[in-house]
């Protein structure tokens, strides 16, 4: 927010002054009535005050959503892009599984071009997770893929958002396992957003802190959002099994 109480003024040079603290040295202006500023500034030009403005940053805003499901190895999912500033895109991948075999979500790309994973989780014994992210080159129809090396019924939630620093777009990421009521802390700033994947072995689960469902509500694997508006923010969702993963991730604004 930018906010400046005092009257600012241009002289014949065009240069930008403060009029409470210039004003005694610099007397070419000659009244000043109510909202409007006049005065032997340049000739013929005098300038008004037409009102009054506060420049508020957006932050982090998810633009657009694509949610799917299925079964199998292959993950796909149309999306189509439009131009936002400040773009990146993320996406949620989970499905359950309480496999003793070590594996999980590889490959993540969009239109072919692969992606940052920032969490995920492949280990024996629990659900796996992928939350991966990427600054879109172009915008249009295209597919988000990733695949797994064993069968799993699968749900994907993929963001168009904008308003993240395209220098340093991730804040923190992390993975926890095991429990009924899962719970991750990771650091986040004002302005920002998190996006969480969770999936255990028992439907019914659901958020505990606040986030937004985007995909799976009410089953066994669901994808989550939430601003953030403090340097830390807890992730966390209650059910009744095990076997759980949950991956999060917090966006940084630009």
């Amino acid at each position: 927010m930018i906010t400046n109480y005092d009257l600012l003024y241009f002289d014949r040079r065009w240069l930008l002054y403060d009029s409470i603290k210039n004003i005694l040295d610099h007397p070419r202006i000659t009244r000043f009535i109510n909202a409007i500023y006049s005065g032997l500034l340049d000739l013929a030009r005098h300038f008004n005050k037409v009102g009054e403005f506060m420049i508020i940053p957006k932050g982090v805003t998810i633009e657009n959503k694509w949610t799917a499901t299925g079964t199998g190895t292959s993950i796909s999912v149309p999306v189509n892009l439009t131009a936002v500033g400040n773009a990146y895109v993320i996406v949620s991948v989970a499905g359950y599984t309480n496999s003793a075999s070590t594996y999980g979500f590889t490959s993540p790309a969009l239109n072919g071009v692969g992606m940052t994973t920032h969490a995920s989780q492949s280990a024996a014994n629990y659900s796996r997770t992928l939350i991966a992210g990427i600054i879109p080159a172009t915008t249009g129809s295209m597919n988000f893929t990733c695949s797994i090396s064993t069968s799993i019924t699968w749900y994907c939630t993929v963001y168009l958002v904008s308003g993240v620093s395209q220098s340093s777009p991730i804040v923190a990421a992390g993975t926890v396992t095991g429990g009924a009521n899962p719970s991750i802390v990771l650091n986040s700033t004002a302005m920002g957003m998190s996006f969480d994947c969770v999936s255990n072995n028992a439907t019914g689960y659901s958020p505990s802190a606040g986030q937004t469902v985007d995909n799976g509500a009410g089953g066994q694997t669901l994808e989550s959002h939430l601003a953030t508006t403090t340097n830390t923010i807890t992730l966390s969702y209650t059910g009744t099994s095990a076997y759980t993963a949950l991956s999060g991730v917090t966006l940084n604004p630009g």
